[in-house]
């Protein structure tokens, strides 16, 4: 898989229209991302609708929260000890200092530092950066907007009766007050690295994993560094494309459509050369995590009128998951071994 065959997908014409499963236009892009998410499990893309200013603020904005010093942004840490109540799914959102999440049992020390932001309890550092909220929240209902889109062309490339079948999955995002979802909006800060620096022992910036949601939407600068693994198990870069947004799917999506759409493994290494621009400059990125509500029970769903016996196989099933489980449970055990507990 070389970087021209993860797909570009361009929602230009993609216009809200009466009766969308008749459109041209929305089955002609729902055939485009189901082809793509369907062979790698990641596309991008272009002519989105979310205007380039409301990225920017929030990448200002995580650029700003990253600078403060430790001791301001240890007043929004997360609380992952295990001496916490681990299944309150709220001790997961907040900052997080390089070190403290590993992703891949090899994956020592990642180095990189996080925010979490979900909906209704999110912790905003407004006393010493005023425009954060407005900025957060201003992205969060562009990438809702933008998500309700996709996932009725996920609906329609699948040839579902009814187009809103995942949308339906996902009611808060018509009720502000509905705190039942399950998604959030990390900002990411890999730190430059200097030529003499020592680094931990099987240190990487973001170790091999998959997403374990259910669409991924990832916003990067342009420094690079993501790598894809294909199908052949190789390594390739997802160089990031000016403007564009990286689509994913993960765990729960592999599953909820029998393997259609693979949670494909990523991850972010420190390049070895020590001239190497990845390794010397510092990397943002900013992701926003949807999954639908917690309550949600996900079970494969027979899209393509497989015997049912093939759908319990493990070409069909990812072993982050079990079957059947409702959203929250899965998000929870993903968390827990995560974070240790």
């Amino acid at each position: 898989m070389e970087l021209e065959n993860i797909p570009i997908v361009d929602l230009a014409r993609l216009k809200d229209v009466e009766n969308i499963a008749e459109d041209p236009d929305w089955k002609s892009i729902a055939e485009n991302i189901r082809a793509g998410l369907g062979s790698v499990g990641f596309l991008y893309l272009i002519n989105h609708g979310i205007p380039e200013e409301t990225v920017s603020k929030v990448f200002r904005q995580s650029q700003q929260f990253f600078s403060l010093p430790s001791s301001i942004k240890a007043k929004y840490a997360k609380n992952t000890s295990s001496e916490s109540e681990v299944f309150k799914l709220e001790n997961y959102f907040g900052y997080q200092p390089p070190g403290g999440e590993q992703l891949h049992p090899d994956a020592k020390f990642e180095l990189k530092e996080t925010f979490d932001w979900l909906n209704g309890v999110g912790l905003y550092p407004s006393e010493e950066l005023p425009s954060f909220e407005p900025s957060i929240e201003e992205f969060d209902a562009e990438c809702k907007k933008l998500l309700k889109r996709l996932l009725r062309t996920l609906a329609i490339g699948l040839n579902l009766d009814d187009v809103d079948f995942f949308l339906k999955t996902c009611r808060h995002f018509e009720d502000p007050e509905n705190n039942k979802g399950i998604y959030n909006i990390r900002l990411i800060r890999y730190p430059a690295i200097a030529e003499e620096e020592p680094l931990p022992t099987g240190a990487v910036r973001c170790g091999e994993h998959s997403d374990y949601g259910f669409l991924t939407l990832l916003f990067q600068d342009d420094v690079g560094g993501l790598e894809v693994k294909n199908l052949k198990g190789e390594w390739v870069h997802a160089k990031p494309i000016p403007g564009s947004i990286l689509v994913n799917t993960g765990d729960l999506t592999e599953f909820w459509t029998c393997g259609i759409f693979p949670a494909t493994p990523h991850r972010i290494i420190i390049p070895e050369d020590v001239n190497d621009s990845k390794r010397r400059k510092e990397r943002y990125s900013v992701a926003f995590f949807n999954g639908p509500d917690k309550d949600t029970v996900i079970h494969p769903v027979d899209m393509e009128k497989k015997p049912q016996e093939l759908l319990r196989t493990s070409k069909y099933t990812n072993p982050n998951l079990k079957d059947p489980v409702t959203a929250y449970d899965h998000m929870m055990r993903r968390i827990a071994n995560q974070y240790g507990n």
